[in-house]
């Protein structure tokens, strides 16, 4: 229920108190009251908050709070001859922000302290912090570029612009071809607004690669690491890869094969993107598997082919 119409209880604080006690209770009954804290209790909340606007609108003021003090409430409202009467017209929101410099209850307190022994409140920020999102793509999707449908939940202020509200929301992303693992793409104004005053914030989406169960990527190549026995390390061998596209080249090996050589296909690579037209390339590595055992005659057979 609405405190009654006295003022220093409003602000619960003693008759007669200092300026100094007259703010600090302010300051503890808005935030107490503030509707951003009450989205539950929210008519009470936003009447209550208003009682507390009135009383420090009166108790801050020398000549109001010396009529008021001296004559009550009711001769206070209604006036006398040099004073016309009080009406509270102001608005609780703007003495709120005035007082706090935010019209937010939530606004983080700094380590400093004023003459009060308060808090002081940090400048109310123009622009709400950024939401911070991630979207898993696959090496196809940044090698021939996609649509994504990015859903999030992000705050937002509800119809009376003082509490707030979780809403769902979505974005579209065309994903580039040759996006690089880690890019940043921002999208103004899709995140956060906790306050009226201030700018909506920006979703910032953060592009991850998945990983890919035959490739890596190195910037704009692609590397392929083929498992190769060791008759083929020797002898050569034709290898088939099915690229990103969906297309499968024929790689003639037709030398000797180490574990340290590489064989490079120019152009079969990532798009290079921003980078420029064209491709990088496709880089075959090699991991050549060795026999287990061999039985003798064939220990033999190869000290006969490659000497001993």
């Amino acid at each position: 229920m609405v405190s009654p119409k006295e003022y220093y209880t409003v602000l619960g604080v003693k008759r007669g108190a200092s300026q100094d006690a007259i703010q600090a209770g302010y300051r503890r009954m808005a935030l107490k009251w503030h509707p951003q804290r009450n989205p539950n209790n929210l008519e009470i909340a936003m009447a209550q908050f208003a009682l507390v606007a009135e009383a420090y609108d009166v108790l801050s003021d020398a000549q109001k709070k010396s009529i008021y003090d001296e004559y009550g409430l009711k001769v206070f409202e209604e006036g006398m001859l040099s004073f016309p009467g009080y009406q509270f017209v102001g608005d609780p929101l703007q003495q709120f922000n005035k007082f706090f410099a935010s019209d937010s209850s939530f606004v983080p307190l700094t380590q400093g302290e004023s003459l009060l022994g308060m808090k002081v409140r940090e400048p109310p920020r123009v622009k709400e912090e950024d939401l911070a999102l991630n979207l898993e793509v696959t090496l196809e999707e940044l090698y021939a570029g996609a649509t994504r449908v990015v859903q999030y939940t992000r705050t937002r202020l509800a119809d009376n612009r003082v509490s707030t509200l979780e809403e769902d929301a979505s974005i579209i992303v065309e994903v580039a071809p040759g996006w690089a693992n880690g890019t940043v793409v921002t999208f103004k104004g899709m995140g956060h607004q906790l306050n009226a005053g201030t700018e909506k914030g920006d979703v910032k989406l953060t592009v991850i690669t998945k990983p890919h169960a035959h490739f890596v990527r190195r910037g704009v190549d692609l590397v392929y690491t083929h498992k190769l026995g060791l008759s083929q390390a020797l002898v050569g061998h034709t290898l088939e890869v099915t690229l990103l596209n969906g297309h499968t080249i024929a790689i003639p090996v037709p030398e000797i094969t180490t574990s340290k050589d590489e064989k490079r296909i120019v152009g079969r690579g990532m798009p290079k993107g921003s980078k420029g037209p064209g491709y990088g390339d496709l880089i075959i590595t090699f991991d050549i598997v060795f026999p287990k055992e061999l039985t003798g005659s064939q220990k033999d057979a190869i000290r006969q082919i490659i000497g001993a």
